[in-house]
């Protein structure tokens, strides 16, 4: 009978300690970062390379889905994090700037295809 309070106090403290966020490191957000680049880029090939086919369809989807899932990963590793320092800040606003590159690359791609996909609809269709 003793053993059922322990057990409930056991369960109370480790479910405590569970609930707490790990703390994540710098290398743990640029590894994330560079994770969200390399899911840009897969997207900006998915964009590049769609023919309007469901095969493409799906395959712009799981990477779509990816850079999606890779966002929320590293929202969640930077809120978990502790402040960074002066130096390791330079170093994710530099990996943030190339990421920033590779998205308005991908967005110029999206929107050049949608507008090229239109312009050969309106004028051949």
């Amino acid at each position: 009978m003793h053993i059922i309070p322990t057990i409930i106090a056991a369960l109370a403290g480790f479910a405590a300690v569970s609930a707490s966020p790990f703390r994540r490191t710098t290398g743990t957000v640029e590894g994330d970062i560079a994770t969200i680049q390399s899911d840009v880029i897969s997207l900006d090939s998915k964009i590049k390379s769609f023919s309007g086919s469901l095969l493409d369809a799906l395959s712009f989807l799981t990477a779509y889905e990816s850079l999606s899932s890779a966002i929320t990963t590293t929202t969640a590793d930077i809120n978990a994090s502790t402040a960074f320092s002066s130096s390791e800040s330079a170093v994710l606003a530099d990996q943030i700037g190339g990421l920033t590159n590779d998205i308005i690359v991908t967005l110029g791609d999206a929107v050049a295809k949608v507008f090229f996909e239109s312009y050969v609809l309106l004028r051949c269709g």
